[in-house]
């Protein structure tokens, strides 16, 4: 609205009102006590020159139960060679209310936003000094950019719209961006793709970038470094038998982004523990599956099944899989493979065949879990 005066309506009521104006009122307590919730969408023209537009919208749903999102879109169509502004209603991403001939609102124009109590209730007021009082926080309003200043110029330090000029990414042994990288110093990246969207774009586009690619993931590697790796350390200040303990060496990765404007920004990864202690397997044994599958076999007599349990741990990493195979042992033919889950204990390769007095091995290889 162009000014602070105030507004009511209800669905027997005019508007009351004395500028231009434009907006929507969501009603939490229904009329006629039928439990039907209505939302008002209006305008109002200055100094009355016509008459005010309302719409009275049927909601199917109980606005005070949950949150909604409530968007109110300018427009402009096409009518008879004349420009016609109008105003879109949408709740929750549906339209639900258009107004066409809306009022042109000036430089003064003013957002406010009220609140009542639902049935008019009022609260006991044990405090006169402290009245109960409600508040509003509104975030992410944005407003289009004159054409006249598309690429922002005169701004160059509050430039919302300078798109990456540079990507650096270095090593460190601590998350915080404000240190300097110990382990590497910063280092180049490649630039993503950027489309060739509107003039401003021309000098550092790309013509082959799709220009509905959208937010992309963009991969990169740094060499050449000499990492540490974790280690088992023994820890002997508490009283008693000494205990093995592991002492990680973490390590993040920090990237430095600057846009046009020379604004940067740093950002630092979750640490990354190096670890080459291998998963330990304290038994791998075959078995009979006709006999026992838990009692170890050096022989068994059946030709077309062979089994197999093991105990394998990884207390750093832990073990994200297992692949197996069964090899005769002559030829080193793989007769049987394949891969199953850290939770698993035991396998039973069937349908295979197996040769008269054939000796085959079976072979587990884990695999430890990225951290």
């Amino acid at each position: 609205t162009d000014s602070s005066n105030s507004l009511t309506a209800s669905p027997d009521k005019k508007l009351t009102t004395a500028s231009a104006s434009l907006g929507f009122h969501v009603y939490a307590d229904s009329f006629f006590n039928d439990d039907v919730y209505y939302l008002a969408f209006w305008c109002r023209y200055a100094k009355d020159e016509d008459s005010p537009k309302i719409q009275w919208i049927e909601l199917d749903f109980d606005p005070t139960i949950d949150y909604h999102r409530y968007t109110l879109k300018f427009l402009t169509q096409q009518a008879e060679g004349d420009t016609d502004p109008l105003a879109e209603l949408r709740v929750d991403g549906s339209l639900r209310g258009v107004l066409t001939g809306i009022p042109t609102l000036s430089f003064g124009t003013k957002f406010s936003l009220g609140v009542r109590t639902r049935f008019g209730y009022v609260p006991p007021l044990p405090d006169p000094f402290n009245p109960i009082s409600a508040y509003a926080y509104v975030s992410h309003i944005q407003l289009p950019t004159a054409d006249a200043r598309a690429c922002h110029y005169g701004k160059p330090f509050y430039d919302f719209e300078s798109h990456v000029i540079s990507l650096e990414a270095c090593v460190s042994s601590a998350p915080d961006t404000d240190n300097d990288c110990d382990v590497s110093s910063y280092t180049p990246l490649p630039l993503p793709c950027r489309p060739c969207l509107d003039a401003c774009d021309a000098y550092d586009c790309s013509a082959d970038c799709a220009s509905d690619s959208g937010l992309r993931v963009q991969p990169f590697t740094i060499g050449s470094l000499a990492l540490s790796p974790g280690s088992f350390e023994l820890n002997d200040r508490d009283s008693g038998a000494p205990t093995r303990y592991f002492d990680p060496s973490t390590y993040y990765v920090h990237v430095r982004i600057r846009n046009g404007a020379g604004a940067t920004s740093v950002s630092a990864s979750s640490g990354v523990v190096i670890d080459t202690t291998p998963p330990v397997c304290t038994e791998v044994h075959q078995v009979d599956e006709s006999w026992s599958l838990t009692e170890p076999a050096l022989f068994q007599g059946t030709d077309r099944t062979l089994a197999a349990f093991w105990e394998c741990t990884d207390n750093i990493s832990g073990i994200v899989d297992f692949t197996w195979s069964v090899v005769r042992n002559s030829t080193d033919e793989v007769v049987a493979q394949g891969v199953l889950s850290s939770t698993e204990k035991s396998v039973v390769a069937r349908n295979v065949t197996l040769a008269q007095k054939g000796v085959y091995v079976f072979r587990l290889v884990p695999k430890m879990a990225p951290l």
